[in-house]
């Protein structure tokens, strides 16, 4: 099993070494992304690595669905859907393929989104639906599809991927205060 992850990201990564007591290395690997309309030129980034050899927290993780390449082929294992554990999979799911926006200065929800296959994301806006009547903009690309949530919806959804403690998750996702919509 590895882990692969922004090195802004670390405490991801020594948390996960801890979990597993695993003694080896946190790599550090940088890559240069493809040229686009933002950075024509590509940019550079910097990741760290935890590998860790365990067939039993693949077959667990399996069972989660999460396999390689999740964001495209996965699906939401169908025991999840009303279970307290729906939340915290979700959380997941938008710190690892979403993102959360906010005002620079304060706890506002500016727009929350999630990319993934059509399944993934059909589970992600039905969940939204039940959980804070949020139904958010559908983007259909060829390989993938994307859900964004804005101002109001965003602030909603957010407080449902955050009812429940503990608050794990990527740090710099999380607001240290309650978002409120914008006025």
């Amino acid at each position: 099993m590895s882990l692969m992850i922004l090195s802004k990201d670390v405490d991801v990564a020594k948390g996960l070494k801890s979990f597993a007591g695993y003694s080896g290395p946190i790599g550090v690997l940088k890559r240069m992304t493809k040229p686009n309309k933002t950075f024509p030129e590509g940019r550079l980034l910097e990741f760290v690595t935890v590998r860790i050899c365990s067939r039993r927290m693949v077959a667990d993780l399996e069972e989660w669905g999460v396999v390689p390449r999740k964001t495209w082929v996965g699906v939401v294992p169908n025991w999840l859907s009303g279970t307290e554990l729906e939340e915290f999979y979700y959380r997941g799911l938008v710190d690892g393929d979403g993102y959360v926006m906010r005002d620079a200065n304060s706890a506002t929800v500016r727009r929350i989104g999630l990319t993934g296959n059509a399944s993934v994301i059909r589970s992600f806006r039905d969940w939204c639906w039940r959980t804070s009547e949020a139904t958010g903009f559908l983007r259909d690309a060829k390989t993938y599809q994307s859900v964004h949530f804005n101002v109001r919806e965003g602030a909603k959804v957010y407080e449902a991927l955050h009812r429940s403690p503990p608050r794990i998750g990527l740090l710099r996702k999380m607001l240290t205060s309650s978002p409120s919509p914008a006025s």
